[in-house]
């Protein structure tokens, strides 16, 4: 999967704004200079609630550097300054997708002397939302992704930029410690009805329990100690191509445990596949 373009929404403008692909991946010596940065944290006007879920978030839970909330033309101003560092939300799209699906990001990203969001390192990114932010139905999860930056940063600096990191599929390395966390989904969100129980009971032994979406809401806003939730990102809910990104992350700390990805179509569905209960079940080998 490689990537085609980032889109900036200018929020005076209402405007967006197409660049290049993404930026390098930031080096160990760029990765020892972000913890003396200063975070500015782009609130880009987009949706009023997002906004305020960011600031929230961000005053709640940032702890790697000190901060300011600023605007998009703020932004435009300090993007050169090798003095900050900024968590910016982007749409996103890829160069292999002919029908052009636009997915929004969260980064963790450092300045360039350009100016150019393609040249701009990345220090960590995660998915946040398909094609449409406003007024999304996945914005109460903003306090859990800003988690997940964080500690994927701080991740990052303890191995100085290890290259492994690049790819999110590092998290799977994780998988084994779900044991014992409690795995709550809706059924809204997987690609099989939950009808057969005994099935999935064969496939994903671990603690789950199916909820419905209001009650996943408030468990993600709750963040209980060793509860994890999947995170699942595509262009839309009835998308019929595209990519879908599926995530497990703990909501009280940001950590996550398990990446995949897959290409939509008619028989996958933008939604947990029971391929992705198998491969965790049995990742790298038999555990659970």
């Amino acid at each position: 999967m490689s990537w085609k373009k980032f889109t900036v929404i200018i929020a005076i403008a209402l405007l967006a704004k197409a660049v290049g692909a993404q930026g390098p991946y930031a080096t160990s010596e760029q990765v020892s200079a972000f913890s003396n940065t200063k975070l500015l944290v782009v609130m880009d006007g987009r949706d009023v609630a997002f906004d305020a879920m960011l600031k929230n978030a961000i005053e709640k839970h940032w702890q790697i550097n000190d901060y300011e909330l600023i605007n998009s033309n703020r932004f435009n101003e300090a993007k050169t300054n090798p003095e900050y560092s900024f968590l910016i939300t982007l749409q996103t799209e890829f160069d292999n997708d002919p029908h052009g699906h636009t997915y929004n990001f969260m980064y963790l990203m450092l300045s360039h002397p350009t100016g150019d969001i393609q040249e701009m390192p990345v220090i960590a990114r995660i998915p946040f939302v398909g094609s449409t932010l406003t007024s999304s139905n996945e914005l109460h999860k903003t306090e859990m992704l800003v988690k997940f930056i964080q500690s994927y940063a701080t991740d990052v600096v303890k191995t100085e930029g290890s290259k492994r990191l690049h790819k999110l599929n590092h998290l799977n390395r994780r998988i084994k410690e779900l044991k014992g966390k409690a795995l709550y989904f809706s059924e809204s969100q997987v690609a099989f009805s939950m009808a057969e129980g005994k099935d999935f009971g064969k496939i994903y032994k671990n603690y789950h329990r199916v909820v419905t979406d209001e009650e996943l809401v408030d468990i993600v806003k709750k963040a209980e100690k060793d509860v994890v939730v999947f995170h699942i990102v595509a262009p839309g809910p009835d998308a019929t191509s595209g990519k879908c990104f599926k995530m497990i992350i703990e909501p009280a700390t940001g950590k996550g445990y398990f990446y995949k990805t897959h290409s939509i179509s008619e028989k996958k569905p933008p939604l947990i596949l029971k391929r992705d209960f198998r491969n965790i079940r049995w990742y790298p080998i038999h555990w659970l």
